[in-house]
């Protein structure tokens, strides 16, 4: 199962590494959080730059989380276990991890898209993660180069940002 951490923005990596540190008898399957690629303009030319999926979160799969509820409490960079008003640690729902898995597959990372703009500024997904949720881009700054994608996360509905590649334009 996978569960989500909150912890301070900017800490995901130290915290990661953490965890790792505290729990090692093989009681945590994996310790990450998700990144995407995307472009950036760095001194005047275009360079994939990695930035985090869900700042401020970080995932942990374990198949025991009564024990690794414990011994995160041991964590000093925690913010707090994500779960219910009970205090009980809520895995994620599978759609989540579908979302999570196909865009970032085993190293959590999600590549950039490649695209074409047609005209009036229609983008077509031409290859890349996007290229079946193009019904649920909701919003592309082709200046950015990011396409905006509603999902649900949590259970609340959330705007994710995924980095694109324009090939060509049209004009």
């Amino acid at each position: 199962m996978w569960y989500v951490i909150q912890v301070k923005s900017g800490q995901e990596s130290l915290t990661c590494q953490l965890i790792r540190t505290i729990i090692t008898n093989g009681e945590l399957i994996d310790c990450f959080f998700p990144q995407r690629e995307r472009m950036r303009k760095i001194n005047g030319a275009w360079g994939v730059i990695k930035e985090k999926l869900f700042p401020g979160y970080v995932f942990v799969v374990t198949d025991n989380p009564e024990e690794i509820f414990l011994k995160l409490k041991s964590v000093p960079k925690l913010t707090k276990l994500l779960g219910d008003n009970q205090g009980t640690f809520i895995p994620l729902q599978e759609k989540e991890i579908y979302f999570i898995q196909r865009w970032g597959g085993n190293d959590h990372v999600a590549s950039i898209s490649k695209v074409m703009i047609e005209k009036g500024n229609k983008v077509k997904i031409l290859e890349g993660n996007l290229k079946d949720y193009e019904g649920e881009i909701v919003k592309v700054n082709l200046h950015k180069r990011i396409a905006v994608v509603r999902t649900t996360f949590m259970g609340s509905t959330t705007d994710v940002h995924m980095g694109i590649e324009i090939l060509q334009k049209q004009e």
